[in-house]
Formats: structure tokens, sequence, C-alpha cells
């Protein structure tokens, strides 16, 4: 096996990113994720690289979605649950949503306490998507009991941090209580 530099890893990363999102050579760009996956996976846990534990959850994404390829749900999710045993905040995110929503494909029912579970893991990880998933679960009583009070500093953080649906909520919540 190749030994490959942070760095080189991380400007893989965001070439396979370019031929993915903007459909240049999704096919392509796949390769590249699976193939920064598949090293990372080999590596020992304590040589953990950021760009290949990306690519996992990348890679996940991208089947899970089918995103200019052919759907593989099932592997994708695969993908994801070893970024997750990584402590992915990403992943941790990702695999939150699908059990959140269920995906049939993936064989993940829903689930919403484990999807609440998840999001707390991944927004102790700083993960500003999770910072809302978790409020907006606290607020509605998704997966974990109402909690109004836990439920709004998360919301407000997520929005001060840049998340659009947070900073709707937190609209919301204003003109309905003011």
């Amino acid at each position: 096996a190749k030994d490959v530099s942070e760095s080189c890893k991380n400007l893989t990363f965001d070439i396979a990113t370019t031929l993915v999102f903007n459909t240049l050579d999704p096919q392509k760009g796949l390769g590249m994720y699976q193939e920064l996956a598949e090293g990372e996976m080999r590596a020992s846990l304590k040589n953990q690289s950021s760009a290949g534990v990306n690519a996992m959850v990348a890679t996940g994404i991208v089947l899970v979605e089918g995103l200019g390829v052919n759907e593989d749900a099932l592997t994708g999710v695969k993908y994801i649950k070893e970024a997750a045993k990584r402590q992915s905040a990403q992943a941790l995110f990702e695999l939150g949503t699908l059990y959140y929503t269920g995906n049939e494909a993936a064989s993940i029912d829903e689930d919403e306490k484990r999807a609440f579970e998840l999001f707390c893991e991944a927004t102790e990880k700083g993960h500003v998507g999770a910072t809302y998933m978790k409020g907006d679960c606290l607020l509605d009583g998704v997966g974990v009991d109402r909690d109004a009070g836990a439920a709004v500093p998360l919301i407000y953080d997520a929005a001060k941090r840049g998340h659009r649906y947070a900073r709707q909520r937190i609209l919301e919540l204003l003109k309905e209580h003011t």
C-alpha cells in the first residue's frame, strides 16, 4: 500500500467532491472516495486520516442517495456506519438522519430514539446540523421527552452558527411567543 500524505488525501477528497457534486464525473469521484475510504478502513484507528474518514461518509452518502451513480443504499450505509465507529460527526449525523426518516432501501427502520441518540453524539462533536436536530427533537418530543428549555438554546446555537432551518425555527418561535 502506498504511503500518501494527509495533504494529498485532502486534495484527492476535494477533487472527488468536485467531480461528484458538480456532476462532472460522479462515477470517477465515487471511485476516488472509495479508494480513500478503503485505505482508511485498512489503517489502524491510531493512524486515522480525516480525509479517509470523510471519504467513508461521502461514499456512503453518494451510494445511499444515488448521486450520479446507481443507488446502493446497503453498501452506502456500511460506509457510513464504519465512519460512525470512528466517531465522525458527519457520519453520526447522517446515520441519525437515516434512523429519523427510515430508509427501506438501506433496511433501516424509522427509530426516533436511536436518531436522537446519534444527533446527541454528533452535537457533542460540534456538528451544527445535529445541534439543530437535537433541539428540534427536544422541542417536538421526537425520540425523547419534550423539553423546550433545553431545546431553544440548541436551536439558537445552530442559528448563530448559520444553520438556515434553525434561523427559521427561531423566527417562528419568536412570532408565536411575542
